[in-house]
Order: structure tokens, then C-alpha cells, then sequence
């Protein structure tokens, strides 16, 4: 057991603004690539019917139950039809691949999602189409309604793109050059063009009024427009993005977007802000997790995050291990499931909005060329991994035979089940959700990294407090103690309460605060999630006339009453779930049977009623 100690001590203190601003800051985000989640018919390839039929794996709607994943939004990639397997060179922007299904199907999933209170993204890819697009074919024969759909010249201009690439491409029907910054087979569209942006527009309202999506992943949003050789960050892009904006807005104005700017946290900061996206990835913050994770740099987390934290609108941001275009975050890890673990906990509560690439969850792995990175889903042991009966379009990593869903199911010490402990806490609990964050100072800034997350108010208003602390080396951590303010000020005894490793400690705290909280050792790459509460029990709003005793408790309560006791009794657990009710007797309650933690207990009788935080201890 690890002991707590309280002293004196300094704290820095980053704030953030404790405020929910949108659904999206409610959600952990699932992102998933339609062609290798879950293949339905057996002809190799995955469909929405495939996703459907994997809804009760991501979210079951039962909020009373936890086996499910817990997310609570998806992202699709590209559904669109596409000559391209990744579906980024769209051919029809009102269209269904077919691969994936019939727009019935599309429908019917979206409808089984928003049953189970799944929120359901799609990508939205404006910055170019498909050379195979109608619009492309007309405009490259000359047809003067297409024609400036596509930016066009009689020679080269000669520059290259941001990477060295060629951006200037032939077009064999009249040899004029035609521009696409990534691809030959995807022509950028042209957004000095009035119709071309009156097209876009007519494509968001069909999704998001006729269809119904909560929103779009917008890709390459820092590209939409070139002045000479400069082709990114334009002054006219970012105006465009509040064209856009406002569009959405007189759509469906809880309709959200987020961007993909790929580059540092100051660019990207021009994109998230004045009515532009809700929210741009943060790739620097996701750099930051794998370096500090592998090299044990606690400080290239916490200076990034606070970076971020000052940067952002307050919550404004999402945060990711990798995506779709980067290296399998387990296979930058080497396979180290505890650095999984505590990457996994450290991103999944922290602020932001937190975004899960399909597969990481049971340790996909990948790297190099794209294809490697959205293989097939590993669900179990079976031929394919069980993604499909027939022949899968790709193969499947090699470790699937340890890292699947069904494997890792079983085993209460996994990925898997690190990841569905972590979405559940951070749905249910606004501290994780919209709390501030303060990064504490700690005894071993080298190998540890410590923060708060904190909501105003009361505690039994459901704002609790949390102090997480992830010793990101690979050996144990002795003696740790860890700067703490913001706790529960006046209270003067405290728990501890550890929600991913089920231990509870007590500590009596001085006279002072900020504070010292002194842990004798943290395993290699571990991370703490203590949950904060005061020792004792309050009532809801009126005078307590009953007083659960002893408490903690073994497994059996009194209740010492003044008058009339209480006749009928709830407990709730962390989540809010009920877990046991039932009349009171001989003021007693027994609550044996109840995995040790805390819970909330609701007394009553017909004149009155009370609410206690009670801890059971074994």
C-alpha cells in the first residue's frame, strides 16, 4: 500500500477556463476507417453494415453497463466514391462508395449510432477531388462552366511544394498545366471561383440537413489558396474557413467541424479561432506524448500542455496518439504495452478533445507506407483476425494473435481494458471532461509528470477533483512526492481514491496549502488517477438527521438517526449507475457484495431525504 503525506509546498498553476462549450467537449472521438473496421458480407472488405453490426462494442447506449468501449462520437474517413482505396480522391461528394454499402446502409448506421448517443463526423475533403470527378473531366476538355473549377496555366510555373513535391501537373488533353499540391490524380479546386464555393456549400447542407452528420474533418485546410509560390497559411484561406463557418452555423449551429492543420501550435492556433473550426488537431501535443513517453521527458509534456493551454481557446483543441497518416503509436512504443498504458492515460485525461485512431486500443501496429497503418481491425484469433469470412483486402498485423479485441477483453490488465476504464471515467466525470488543469511541481521532474483536474462547486454536484500522476520511466519511482493545490481547501481529512488500481488512502492534511503528497513508490510507466474526496458525509441542502456509520465501511451500515429514521436506501456507484437498493431495517444497510470504493448513498423516508458519500473498504 502507498502512503500520503501532507506538507507545505509552492504549486505553479496553469487555469483553464471550467466551461463545456459544445457536444464535442462531452465526446471521446473513435476514429475509423470504413474499409478495414468490420466487413459484414464476407467479400473482404469493410462496410457500414460491418460498423453497425460493432455498434455495442464502441458504445452499447447503456449507460448502466461498462463492457462496451465507452466512446461516444465517430469519425469516418472518406465514404465517398473514390478511384483510390483511401476514398481522398472524391469522385461524387453526394455519393456512398459502393464498397461500403448503399446509402440505406449509411443511413441505418447513422440512425443505430444516434440511438446509442453516438455523434457521427464524416470527412469532408474540399481542398481537392478526383481527376475522375465530373467536374475535373468537363473542365479539362475546356468546358467553360468547369473550366475555373481548377486552377490552370499555359506553361510550368516551376515551383515545387512544401515537401519538394511537383504541385504543376500536364494535362494531356491540351497540354496546359493544372494545379494539385499532393497528387497528380487530385487536382486542387479552385476557391477564388464564387460556384465553386456555392457547390461546397450546397454539399454541407446535404449532409447535414438531408442526411443528418453532427459534423466534418475537413483535411489539408491550410491549402485552399496559392499566391505565386506560396502555398499554404494565406491570408484568403483563413477568410475562407469563416465563410465556411457561417455556413454550418445557419445549417445546424450544433453542427461542428474540426481541421486538419498539420504543422506547429502557433499555425494551427489562426485555424481554431474566430469563427473558424471548434477545434484543429494538435500535432505537436501528440509528438510530445510519444517523445516523453519514450525518452522519459516529463517536461516535453507538461511544457507543450501548457504551451497549448495559453494558445487555445480554452478546451479548443484535440488531442491524439496518431492517426491514419503516421506510424501505429504502438509500434513507436516497441510494443511496450505499459508505455501504451500510460501514453493512454495521460491523453485521455488531460483537456481537450480526445480522438482514438480504430485498433490502438488493442495494440494495432504499423508503420512506413500507408497501407500498413489502416490494416484490418483485429477482433479475435480467427483467420483475418476475424475481420472478415471471406479474403480481407489486407492482411493483418502479425502480433493479432496476442492484440485483439477478444483477447484483450479477458484480460483485466490489458490495453484494452486500461482504454475502456478511461473513457467510461472521463464521459461520466466533468473534471476530466471541461476541469481546469494545473500542472503540480514533483520530487522527480526527470521520470514523473504530475497535473490536477478540477471543477468549481460542490463536490456532490458531480465536480470532482482529480490528481494524476504517470511515472513515465522504466524502472519504479520511490518516495515521490508531488506539489498539490486546489484540494478541497478547509477540509481537513482526506481520500485518496486510486480508480484504476482500486486503492484508497487516507491522509490528514496541515494547516497549509499548497501541499506535498508523498507516494512511496509508482511502478515503471504507471499512471494514478486519484480521485479526491473529503472523509466525511454531507447531506444534499438540509440538516443531516442520519449518519451512515462506520465509515469506510466493511460491508455493514448503521444508521445513527435523530427522530424518524430513513425507510429506503440507494447506492449509486462512481458513474452514477445504481447498484443496489433496497428497504432499510433495524437502521441497517448491508452493502456486502460491492467491490470496494466509493459510492453515493441516497436516504430516505416520506418527509425527508439525504445523500452521503459512503467508502467500502474489504
Amino acid at each position: 500500500m502507498r502512503t500520503l503525506l501532507l506538507f507545505f509546498a509552492l504549486c505553479f498553476i496553469t487555469p483553464l477556463l471550467a466551461q463545456s462549450t459544445g457536444w464535442w467537449n462531452e465526446s471521446v472521438f473513435y476514429e475509423i476507417f470504413v474499409r478495414s473496421f468490420y466487413d459484414s458480407d464476407g467479400d473482404g472488405t469493410g462496410d457500414f453494415n460491418g460498423i453497425t453490426q460493432k455498434l455495442d462494442y464502441l458504445n452499447d447506449g447503456d449507460p448502466n453497463t461498462q463492457t462496451d468501449l465507452g466512446i461516444t462520437a465517430i469519425w469516418l474517413m472518406p465514404i465517398h466514391p473514390s478511384p483510390s482505396y483511401h476514398g481522398y480522391d472524391v469522385t461524387d461528394y453526394y455519393g456512398i462508395n459502393p464498397d461500403y454499402g448503399t446509402m440505406a446502409d449509411f443511413q441505418n448506421f447513422l440512425t443505430e449510432a444516434h440511438n446509442r448517443g453516438i455523434k457521427v463526423i464524416i470527412d469532408l475533403v474540399l481542398n481537392h477531388s478526383s481527376t475522375q470527378h465530373p467536374w475535373f473531366q468537363a473542365a479539362r476538355t475546356g468546358d467553360p462552366v468547369y473550366r475555373d473549377f481548377y486552377r490552370w496555366s499555359t506553361t510550368n510555373p516551376g515551383y515545387s511544394g512544401p515537401w519538394g513535391q511537383p504541385v504543376w501537373h500536364q494535362n494531356s488533353f491540351d497540354n496546359q498545366h493544372y494545379y494539385g499540391i499532393f497528387w497528380d490524380q487530385m487536382p486542387d479546386l479552385n476557391f477564388n471561383h464564387q460556384p465553386v464555393k456555392d457547390s461546397i456549400a450546397d454539399i454541407m447542407d446535404y449532409w447535414l440537413t438531408d442526411i443528418g452528420v453532427d459534423g466534418f474533418r475537413c483535411d489539408a485546410v491550410k491549402y485552399l489558396f496559392e499566391n505565386g509560390s506560396q502555398l499554404e497559411d494565406q491570408p484568403q484561406t483563413l477568410a475562407y474557413w469563416q465563410e465556411f463557418r457561417a455556413i454550418i452555423d445557419s445549417i445546424n449551429p450544433n453542427a461542428m467541424a474540426v481541421g486538419e492543420a498539420w504543422t506547429s501550435t502557433a499555425n494551427v492556433v489562426p485555424y481554431a479561432t474566430n469563427d473558424r473550426f471548434n477545434f484543429c488537431f494538435e500535432f505537436d501535443l501528440a509528438n510530445a506524448f510519444l517523445y516523453g513517453t519514450n525518452a522519459t521527458d516529463p517536461l516535453a509534456i507538461s511544457s507543450q500542455m501548457n504551451n497549448v493551454i495559453s494558445s487555445y481557446d480554452s478546451l479548443q483543441y484535440a488531442t491524439f496518439l496518431s492517426n491514419h497518416d503516421q506510424n501505429r503509436v504502438f509500434t513507436e512504443f516497441q510494443g511496450n504495452d505499459d508505455k501504451m498504458k500510460a501514453a493512454a492515460a495521460l491523453y485521455l485525461t488531460l483537456p481537450g478533445v480526445p480522438f482514438i485512431y480504430y485498433g490502438e486500443e488493442v495494440g494495432m501496429v504499423g508503420q512506413g507506407d500507408h497501407l500498413n497503418i489502416r490494416r484490418p481491425m483485429q477482433w479475435n484469433t480467427s483467420s483475418y483476425a476475424g475481420f472478415t469470412s471471406g479474403t480481407a483486402w489486407q492482411g493483418v498485423p502479425l502480433n493479432y494473435l496476442n492484440y485483439n479485441v477478444a483477447t484483450l477483453e479477458s484480460d483485466p490488465n490489458s490495453i484494452w481494458n486500461q482504454y475502456r476504464k478511461l473513457v467510461h471515467l472521463r464521459t461520466n466525470n466533468n473534471a476530466l471532461k471541461w476541469g481546469s488543469y494545473s500542472t503540480q511541481f514533483t520530487s522527480h521532474p526527470n521520470e514523473v509528470l504530475a497535473f490536477e483536474r478540477l471543477t468549481p462547486g460542490s463536490l456532490w454536484l458531480g465536480n470532482n477533483q482529480y490528481l494524476i500522476v504517470s511515472n513515465l520511466n522504466d524502472s519504479s519511482v520511490i518516495n515521490c512526492t508531488v506539489a498539490l493545490s486546489n484540494t478541497l481547501e478547509g477540509e481537513p481529512n482526506l481520500y485518496f481514491s486510486d480508480v484504476l488500481y482500486n486503492e484508497t488512502f487516507q491522509v490528514t492534511r496541515s494547516s497549509t496549502n499548497p501541499i506535498l503528497v508523498s507516494i512511496d513508490s509508482i511502478p515503471p510507466y504507471t499512471t494514478l488517477v486519484f480521485e479526491i474526496f473529503p472523509s466525511f458525509s454531507v447531506a444534499d441542502e438540509v440538516p443531516s438527521k442520519w449518519t451512515p456509520y462506520p465509515n469506510p465501511t466493511a460491508g455493514v451500515l448503521r444508521i445513527q438517526i435523530e427522530a424518524e429514521g430513513p425507510k429506503n436506501a440507494v447506492v449509486l456507484d462512481a458513474l452514477g449507475r445504481s447498484v443496489h437498493q433496497s428497504e432499510i431495517e433495524n437502521n441497517e444497510l448491508s452493502v456486502l457484495g460491492l467491490p470496494a470504493g466509493w459510492y453515493t448513498l441516497h436516504l430516505s423516508n416520506d418527509q425527508h431525504s439525504e445523500i452521503h458519500k459512503i467508502l467500502i473498504q474489504h
